[in-house]
């Protein structure tokens, strides 16, 4: 049985702005941690919060379930993953400060690659238009149909050696959230094994025993021994991706496929972006599989969660005069466009949770009152208007709306839990920042992310 509160941290992408997040996590370990106890029961990323995520549990994995010193393994990585400013950009810093220290250097890894990241820049004419000569008309063509798209195979180098990561319940659950681009969903890929009874592709139930003969028969499968999969998409379409031994560097690595920057990441057929654009903070994706793993595959009550959320991209501007040079202009939109955007969800959450309460303590309340009724008939009679309250078919529609038998009230009440307590660390803004933070990846602007993630967490902790 699952404790009655598991506690999750969620990451958010931003590139090299995962060393903030290092940072942060720094803090969470030195003030949560107790040898011995599991310090997150579940790690939920995208892009390079899925890398993290993956670090993470990967570490506990490698020390018999232990976190210790999990928060040395993950600031070892970006300090590895760093590169020194380059001659541009300490030129940029002589002219332009500290900003410009950045912005050329993040200029300069776009022309020349990362060493620990990607490559050089490879061209990419257009042929479908024709459209990528220098003039139009002749003008300047300013919208030139062309782009230039890097390889990422020095990232998965970097990475390789954190995968396999297959884990079940009592060790960290592992989920990374990418976007199936054909299907335009996000999908999240589970370090956990299947623990349930039915085919989620064709909705039979076969038994956990028969599962596994079942999707190699008929839907053309190629597994051993247990289910490890992600299935989403409507009964029509139905999408599932198999991977019995685990999440690997290809599942990391579709969750931060940025696009037009990377090419999609194939995975069994399927072609995938950066989890960010439709989920850069994949709360709703954790309760959704929590939800499902202990209800409907465990048949067992939800444990309640609490929920660490690290928010990297500024809400809030420092500077009260908005930005109007161009590169300002980039990095505002970049930080509204990616910033934590489940505040609404959490407030949904918290409500839903407050109103089935309420109606458990109702229910609870008219059986005891029903009892007190001496009188048989009305008993009998008050009992089955109270089942019939419970069965009345609810407006909303169930995940799987085309199952026959029809959402009712009492279903709205199985399998809740609680949110019992979210805590967001948000990322300061920073006067230096610049639109292309995420490819700023010099040893001093990780370092300061660090101390920033630091600075941040102890604060938001108080």
């Amino acid at each position: 049985m699952a404790s009655t509160t598991q506690r999750a941290l969620i990451l958010q992408g931003g590139g090299a702005l995962g060393a903030y997040e290092a940072g942060v996590f720094k803090v969470l370990y030195d003030r949560l941690y107790e040898p011995g106890k599991p310090l997150f029961d579940i790690v939920a990323g995208t892009s390079s919060g899925a890398i993290n995520a993956a670090i993470l549990v990967s570490h506990v994995i490698k020390n018999d379930n232990s976190w210790k010193n999990a928060d040395k393994t993950l600031l070892d990585f970006w300090r590895y993953l760093a590169s020194p400013t380059p001659v541009s950009g300490a030129y940029g810093e002589f002219w332009f400060g500290e900003a410009g220290r950045r912005y050329y250097s993040a200029k300069e890894f776009f022309s020349r690659g990362l060493e620990k990241v990607h490559s050089p820049p490879n061209t990419i004419l257009d042929y479908r238009f024709y459209d990528y000569l220098p003039y139009f008309y002749f003008s300047p063509n300013g919208t030139v149909n062309s782009r230039y798209r890097y390889n990422n195979r020095e990232l998965r180098e970097s990475i390789n050696n954190y995968f396999p990561i297959a884990t079940r319940e009592g060790e960290p659950r592992l989920l990374t959230v990418a976007v199936d681009v054909v299907v335009g969903e996000t999908v999240t890929f589970d370090s956990y094994m299947y623990e349930g009874k039915k085919c989620l592709i064709c909705e039979e139930e076969y038994g956990k025993e028969k599962l596994v003969e079942h999707v190699n028969r008929k839907h053309g499968a190629n597994i051993r021994n247990f289910v490890r999969w992600s299935v989403y998409g409507d009964k029509e379409n139905r999408q599932a991706i198999f991977y019995e031994d685990g999440i690997d560097v290809t599942h990391v690595i579709a969750s931060a496929s940025i696009p037009i920057f990377y090419d999609y990441e194939e995975i069994d057929g399927h072609k995938f972006w950066d989890g960010g654009i439709l989920s850069n903070t994949p709360l709703r994706e954790l309760i959704q599989a929590h939800r499902d793993y202990w209800y409907k595959d465990k048949g067992q009550e939800v444990p309640d969660l609490q929920v660490y959320i690290v928010n990297m991209w500024p809400r809030k501007e420092s500077n009260t005069t908005l930005p109007s040079d161009n590169d300002g202009l980039n990095d505002r939109r970049n930080d509204l466009t990616y910033h934590d955007k489940t505040e609404y969800d959490q407030k949904v959450a918290s409500v839903v949770t407050d109103y089935v309460n309420f109606v458990k303590d109702l229910i609870s309340l008219t059986t005891d009152a029903i009892t007190e009724v001496s009188d048989t008939k009305k008993n009998k009679e008050l009992k089955r208007r109270l089942a019939k309250i419970k069965e009345t078919p609810a407006i909303s529609e169930k995940r799987e709306p085309e199952k026959r038998r029809t959402r009712t009230y009492e279903d709205m009440l199985k399998g809740r839990f609680s949110l019992g307590s979210l805590v967001t660390i948000e990322r300061t803004d920073d006067a230096n920042d610049i639109s292309s933070k995420w490819e700023d990846l010099t040893s001093k602007s990780v370092e300061s992310l660090i101390v920033q993630g630091i600075e941040d967490a102890n604060k938001a902790l108080k």
